[in-house]
């Protein structure tokens, strides 16, 4: 494309054009059209036909580089979708041949005994040791509740808010007598669950730890109803 440069163009053409770098694709850039990249003067109709003109081969190739991103990125999420279903599809067999399952009864319990807490005795809670283990199999649960090491120890924790008469003495107009239940069978389930640990041990020696915490003090307290002498009779 050659373009007369008018008078009002002779002030400005003297500068050279714009770096390769920052030409468009597949362009040659006419040397008195590059000068119009130097101002910001309106650019004559016939200018603007000539540019567009030039911008349509890089414009189509554009739209035909976007198309094939778009294809190769679908083909990127099937191939990403397939791979997670091949990797769901071989979890159940390499549980099956998993190293775990070939272990020894007794390596497996020296494992097991290693979970447990180093510093302090096991709370009853199924988020650790040795009750989190009876959850993950049916195995497991067999071998930790036959280990009586495994429940030789014990840290229990109770306030003197556990310290309620029974259901059958609240009276029925009392408006927290729901609240006042639901305490009572708490305490009444968690000295059922300290008789069972404890069963477990067996003849081993016991490590038993107790967290109290006292808000006020009874001078009198009914040895019949009482659950927290009930839970330092199960001990």
């Amino acid at each position: 494309i050659k373009l007369q440069a008018s008078r009002r163009a002779q002030p400005w053409s003297k500068y050279s054009g714009p770096s390769p770098q920052r030409r468009p694709f597949g362009l040659n850039i006419d040397f008195k059209l590059t000068d119009l990249l130097k101002h910001n003067y309106a650019p004559a109709e016939e200018i603007v036909t000539n540019v567009k003109n030039l911008l349509a081969q890089p414009m189509k190739r554009l739209e035909e580089i976007q198309a094939e991103i778009e294809r190769h990125e679908r083909m990127l999420d099937a191939l990403r979708r397939e791979h997670i279903t091949v990797m769901e599809s071989m979890v159940d067999y390499n549980t099956i041949i998993s190293p775990v399952r070939r272990l020894p009864d007794d390596i497996l319990l020296a494992i097991f005994y290693q979970c447990l807490p180093a510093h302090r005795n096991p709370v009853m809670s199924s988020s650790e040791a040795p009750m989190l283990l009876t959850h993950v199999c049916s195995t497991w649960r067999s071998l930790v509740l036959a280990s009586p090491q495994m429940w030789a120890r014990i840290h229990i924790t109770f306030s003197d808010e556990d310290r309620l008469v029974q259901p059958n003495q609240l009276p029925s107009t009392d408006r927290h007598a729901s609240a006042d239940l639901d305490t009572v069978k708490a305490m009444q389930s968690r000295c059922d669950r300290v008789e069972e640990w404890l069963s477990f041990s067996q003849a081993c020696p016991l490590s038993i730890s107790i967290h109290y915490e006292s808000r006020t003090w009874h001078s009198q307290i009914d040895e019949t109803d009482d659950l927290t002498l009930k839970l330092f009779k199960t001990i």
